[in-house]
């Protein structure tokens, strides 16, 4: 368990996983600081609240609760091979790293970005950042509903599956954008974190997550230069 942990998180803090952060952070913040956390919020999400959508989103938000989905991975964890289902048991055991590797940078930005909730009446900067104002600079829902699916999209190949696996993966984030407890930007942010935590198990799982990145020298008969590769 203690090397599997290792991994993982050697994985996670490798070159290609903080440099894909830290592109979703700077990406996040131009929507967050800009208009567009509030275009959306404002003439986006209106057609949104209709008592069918509202319906459709108290379902899914349970799956975005760490009380409802750590129980369920668990239980999968440690069910899976007594009910002779190698699958299922791995299912949870890599979603329960995943959400492991991925919560202390999550919280981490919750507090570093500062900012508040869009249904806040005491937030006052919208969706601007201010550090250390606010704690929910990140959708932690977003984060956790968006595990269980992107872990199964990275266990197989099926592209129909895929689809539905990352499609489901955007359920929560959706859910939280349209109760307004979230902008943009933060449903976003929690969704990313997500799919570089899963990523990060997958690549310790290969037993080599240090080639995620590589930078190499190469040359030919014309010219010299350097190969950069990402594995994703």
């Amino acid at each position: 368990m203690w090397a599997t942990t290792v991994a993982d998180h050697r994985a996670f803090y490798d070159g290609g996983t903080l440099f894909g952060l830290g592109t979703g952070i700077g990406l996040a913040g131009l929507s967050a600081n800009s208009q567009l956390d509030r275009d959306i919020y404002e003439d986006v999400l209106p057609e949104w609240r209709t008592d069918e959508v509202r319906e459709f989103r108290d379902s899914v938000l349970p799956m975005g609760e760490g009380t409802v989905v750590l129980p369920v991975l668990a239980t999968a964890a440690l069910a899976g091979p007594w009910l002779g289902s190698d699958a299922v048991g791995t299912w949870g055991e890599r979603s329960l790293r995943a959400i492991a590797v991925g919560a202390p940078p999550m919280l981490a930005l919750q507090r570093l970005i500062g900012a508040g909730r869009p249904d806040d009446p005491t937030n006052t900067r919208k969706s601007e950042w201010e550090p250390f104002d606010y704690s929910n600079g990140v959708s932690g829902h977003a984060f956790i509903g968006s595990v269980p699916f992107l872990t199964v999209a990275r266990m197989q190949d099926d592209v129909a599956i895929d689809c539905a696996c990352y499609a489901g993966s955007l359920l929560v984030a959706g859910a939280r954008l349209q109760g307004s407890r979230h902008y943009f930007s933060q449903v976003v942010l929690g969704w990313w974190i997500g799919f570089l935590a899963t990523g990060a198990v997958d690549d310790a799982g290969l037993g080599n997550p240090d080639n995620a990145l590589s930078i190499l020298p190469y040359a030919t008969d014309d010219e010299v230069g350097i190969l950069v590769s990402h594995r994703f």
